[in-house]
C-alpha cells in the first residue's frame, strides 16, 4: 500500500502537492515523470509600453506642427504607456521538466508563495523517485 504524503495544499488557489500527484489550476502531473522543477521569473511584456510611448512621441512631434489636438493625443499616449509600465509586474513561475520539455505549471506574483510551492514540488519529486540531476547540477 502506497501512502500519500502531502507536502503543500492550498485549496483556495487549487494547488495540492503530494508524493502521488502535483495538482495546479493548469493541470495535474505525476511527480515520477518530472525530472526537475525550478522557479523562474517572467518579466512583464514591455512591447505595449514601448509601442504606446513611441506612437505618443510621433504624435507629439508631428502634432505640434499640425495642431494642438495631435499634441494632446501624443501626451495622452505617452501617459498611457507610462501607466501600463507602472502597473505591469513580473510573475514567478514553477517550471517543470516533463519528459524533456519545460512546462509552466504554476505562476503567481508573490515570490515567497511560488518559492514555497516550488520547494514542495521538489520534495514530492524526490519522494516519488522521479528526480534526476539536471544538467546544471552535474557541472
Amino acid at each position: 500500500m502506497n501512502s500519500e504524503t502531502t507536502f503543500y495544499h492550498d485549496e483556495k488557489a487549487g494547488v495540492r502537492v503530494t508524493s502521488q500527484r502535483l495538482v495546479f489550476p493548469s493541470g495535474s502531473y505525476n511527480p515520477q515523470e518530472v525530472s526537475d522543477a525550478a522557479m523562474v521569473m517572467m518579466r512583464a511584456n514591455q512591447g505595449m509600453v514601448l509601442a504606446l510611448i513611441a506612437l505618443g512621441a510621433l504624435f507629439l512631434l508631428f502634432g505640434s506642427a499640425q495642431g494642438a489636438v495631435m499634441a494632446v493625443l501624443g501626451f495622452g499616449l505617452i501617459a498611457a504607456g507610462m501607466a501600463v509600465r507602472l502597473t505591469a509586474r513580473q510573475q514567478y513561475v514553477v517550471r517543470l521538466m516533463l519528459n524533456g520539455r519545460p512546462v509552466n505549471a504554476f505562476w503567481a506574483r508573490d515570490v515567497q508563495y511560488v518559492s514555497a510551492v516550488n520547494a514542495a514540488v521538489n520534495q514530492a519529486i524526490r519522494a516519488a523517485g522521479g528526480w534526476r540531476p539536471s544538467p546544471r547540477d552535474e557541472e
